[in-house]
């Protein structure tokens, strides 16, 4: 007699829901949470040097862009590993990931200005709008 074979468990959609089902252990959150404390140190010493860097009126700054996206880079291991216990952590990936993106060509931009004030020698102008210094 002919077996019928059981096509649910060939199912392609099986394996993916099973990446979904994988749980993280607590030493990955060990670790993972521990890149999360020192994304957050990152900011912290990158925004001291943004800030020194703006009251001295220097050239154009990039610390600040560069810092959140060396953040989203550490602290991407500790979300996914938050999404994998609960399925709404998945926005905090996308948005994790999108913030990346973004910080990282606000970098690019900022660096690549930098580079053309130092490369011509000039500071860029200053100058008074509602009582801040806004660098051009």
């Amino acid at each position: 007699m002919n077996k019928i074979p059981n096509i649910a468990n060939h199912n392609p959609m099986n394996k993916i829901q099973n990446i979904f089902n994988y749980k993280c252990s607590s030493t990955l959150r060990t670790i993972t949470g521990f890149l999360h404390g020192i994304a957050i140190a990152i900011v912290i010493i990158f925004s001291g040097i943004q800030i020194y860097n703006i009251k001295k009126e220097t050239q154009i700054h990039y610390w600040l862009p560069l810092s959140i996206a060396i953040m989203m880079v550490l602290r991407l291991p500790n979300i996914i590993c938050v999404a994998l216990n609960d399925s709404h952590g998945w926005f905090m990936v996308v948005g994790t990931i999108a913030a990346l993106v973004t910080y990282s060509y606000i970098t690019k931009i900022s660096y690549d200005m930098s580079k053309k004030y130092r490369n011509k020698n000039l500071h860029p102008r200053k100058f008074k709008m509602n009582g801040f210094i806004n660098l051009v």
